[in-house]
């Protein structure tokens, strides 16, 4: 009997290990990446900043065309405009810079540790518009990009 109790935990670790990383692998979908910002004009009310961002794609298919926005952290619907057209292949990484220029509260948000709203949007593999968040960390990137 203790024998068989044995057994059975053994298989019930082992599966339970196979499932585990099966799990985490479906939580690393979608887009992961980083961003920083680099030659800042604050002399006004309006702040003249350049982002880059360094971009993976792991949504498991090649993506062409996406354009990435920036968009206003309180006010989703206002953007602030988006970088060049980019395609990436699956498992890739991109490195794209644009300037943008948008409010000093805005930035302001940034500079306390509040990310700027990045919406990545493309046209997937069965021909839908795709439009999503993408959570990037702030994180210096040498030299831009």
């Amino acid at each position: 009997m203790l024998h068989r109790c044995r057994v059975v935990s053994v298989v019930f670790l082992f599966l339970l290990c196979l499932i585990i990383p099966l799990n985490a692998a479906n939580n690393q979908r979608g887009f992961q990446g980083y961003f920083n910002f680099r030659q800042v004009d604050a002399s006004s009310a309006q702040v003249s900043v350049t982002l880059d961002v360094k971009l993976l794609n792991r949504t498991g298919t090649d993506v062409r065309g996406a354009t990435i926005s920036v968009h206003d952290s309180s006010q989703p619907k206002e953007s602030y405009g988006s970088f060049p057209l980019l395609s990436i292949a699956s498992g890739q990484v991109v490195d794209v810079s644009q300037a943008f220029t948008l409010p000093q509260r805005e930035f302001q948000h940034w500079q306390r540790g509040g990310a700027p709203l990045f919406v990545i949007s493309y046209t997937n593999s069965e021909g839908r518009t795709v439009q999503q968040r993408i959570a990037l960390m702030r994180r210096p990137l040498k030299g831009g990009n």
